[in-house]
């Protein structure tokens, strides 16, 4: 898989914040290119597991034949959860955030006007004392 600028047809980067803080926003921008490395390989190993991809699309969604091997970034996320209460385990209270891969697939159809056909959304911790992000290997999909 390939990282990629978006396509002219997609829409623009959302990008949503919510309860994060401008310094911590500012501290994982400066760490970009480490983090864009990190989503690779997250989306890598999600691609190349056969348990979570099949072959063909006869087998099951997603399947590893409609896609081109090219993503880009379509959503970047940006919170703090205060209460873990009405939050998944694997997302404790603090500061976390996601990059949301839009991969994409062949085109199929003659009127076809987007390629978007996998989203697979990357989840970070963010440490604010230490100005560190970790992945923990969660990763959500969606057919998008």
């Amino acid at each position: 898989m390939t990282l990629i600028a978006p396509p002219a047809w997609a829409r623009p980067l959302e990008r949503y914040v919510d309860g994060f803080g401008e310094e911590n926003l500012a501290e994982v921008m400066a760490q970009r290119a480490a983090i864009l490395a990190a989503v690779q390989q997250a989306v890598q190993r999600y691609i190349d597991n056969p348990q979570l991809t099949a072959d063909t699309a006869a087998e099951w969604f997603p399947a590893r034949e409609r896609l081109t091997g090219e993503y880009y970034i379509g959503e970047e996320s940006y919170w703090q959860i205060q209460d873990t209460k009405f939050h998944r385990q694997s997302c404790p209270a603090g500061h976390h955030f996601s990059y949301m891969a839009r991969c994409l697939e062949y085109v199929w159809h003659e009127n076809q006007t987007g390629q978007d056909y996998l989203g697979l959304e990357v989840h970070f911790a963010w440490d604010p004392l230490s100005k560190t992000f970790l992945h923990e290997g969660d990763v959500d999909s969606s057919s998008i």
